[in-house]
């Protein structure tokens, strides 16, 4: 068996999805301080198994999850692949190509997966146990670990030599098995406590049992009492409801009746409504004409005011007109009169010049029949 690949995603220093293959014998990973190299070895322990943040250089296990950098945010998950080559059979049981799988989401959740299949961190620990691959196994020795080996307690240096020789499995196997045997004598000693405080308890229970007895008796009693009541209550309830149902048939027809009688009342109440509705018409519109002869009265009370007005104002200028015309009568008389008096003014000037006429005719024939001087 040995490492064919890993794939991570997420994980530490490894945001983008990296693949790393691997051949048989020595793979060196070389690199400056902070390259990721043990990022590498640490991905391949928490795949496996590892529950511990602290061995992992972090304070709780989301911190394994990419943080982010100046020029890229965090990620929320992180997952790390490792792919084993089984084609020796190495593990019994199991593929000849093993597919690990482990996912971490920063809300604390995990997820563990064997060849695509959702499993227990258990399982894995269980597949991997006496083949010197797991979680604390030192196929995987990180730094610091040797000095740790070397100062370890003899106890702790057993246990390593036990999962390098195969038989920590049935230790542990073995130790389950121990803890179950003592958790079942604790519970035989239990049940024989149980037993034991049973056996004070047996006659008080007889005299109790007795008494359940006698309970049980009078309790029948009292139930065949109460089956007896429950009888005649019955027989009760029958006699009542068969007079409730008269009373109820009673009532229906005193309803249907009510309901009739309703029905005649509320058609002559429509009646009645169209009719008052018929008359509200009316008297709205009597109510119309009244306003509109109220209205023609008002008119023509002012007609007849303004005819008053105006027959006064007739009779004032036929006064006016009156004296108008008596003044211009005696004004046409005066004229006459002027007139006359002219007519006799003009007649004595006709006559007058008719005279002057005459006198210059006269004169005329005077002046051509009279002598001159020098004859």
């Amino acid at each position: 068996m040995f490492l064919k690949e890993i794939e991570m995603q997420g994980f530490k220093s490894f945001a983008d999805k990296t693949k790393i293959e691997f051949d048989k014998g020595v793979t060196a990973v070389v690199g400056p301080n902070g390259s990721g190299k043990s990022n590498i070895t640490e991905s391949l322990r928490w795949a496996l198994g590892e529950s511990s943040a602290k061995s992992l250089r972090g304070g709780k296990m989301p911190d394994v999850i990419f943080a982010g950098t100046e020029n890229r945010s965090p990620l929320n998950y992180a997952q790390v692949a490792v792919t084993l080559d089984n084609s020796d059979h190495f593990i019994k049981n199991a593929k000849e190509d093993i597919r690990i799988e482990r996912h971490i989401y920063r809300n604390g959740d995990s997820d563990y997966l064997i060849d695509g299949h959702k499993v227990r961190l258990r399982d894995i620990h269980d597949l991997f146990m006496d083949t010197g691959l797991g979680r604390d196994s030192f196929s995987i020795i990180s730094q610091g670990r040797v000095e740790e080996i070397f100062n370890s307690k003899p106890e702790e240096r057993r246990a390593i030599f036990e999962e390098a020789a195969g038989v920590l499995k049935y230790k542990i196997r073995k130790k389950e098995t121990q803890t179950k045997l003592n958790q079942t004598q604790d519970n035989l000693d239990r049940l024989d406590d149980i037993i034991y405080e049973l056996d004070n308890q047996l006659i008080p229970l007889e005299k109790q049992a007795k008494v359940a007895k006698e309970f049980l008796a009078l309790d029948a009693n009292r139930k065949q009492l109460q089956l007896d009541i429950i009888v005649t209550d019955i027989g009760l309830d029958q006699a009542k409801q068969a007079e409730d149902t008269q009373s109820l048939d009673m009532l229906k027809q005193d309803l249907a009746s009510y309901y009739a009688k309703r029905q005649t009342m509320e058609a002559d109440y429509q009646k009645f409504k169209q009719k008052r509705q018929v008359l509200g018409q009316e008297s709205d519109q009597t109510q119309a004409d009244l306003l509109e002869l109220t209205k023609l009265i008002s008119d023509l009370e002012k007609q007849i005011e303004l005819v008053k007005l105006e027959s006064s104002q007739k009779a004032e200028k036929k006064a006016e007109a009156k004296q108008r015309l008596e003044q211009l009568q005696h004004q046409l008389t005066s004229l006459k009169a002027e007139e006359s008096q002219r007519a006799e003014h003009l007649l004595d000037l006709d006559q007058q010049l008719s005279n002057l006429k005459e006198r210059l005719d006269g004169l005329s024939c005077l002046l051509y029949t009279s002598p001159s001087p020098r004859d």
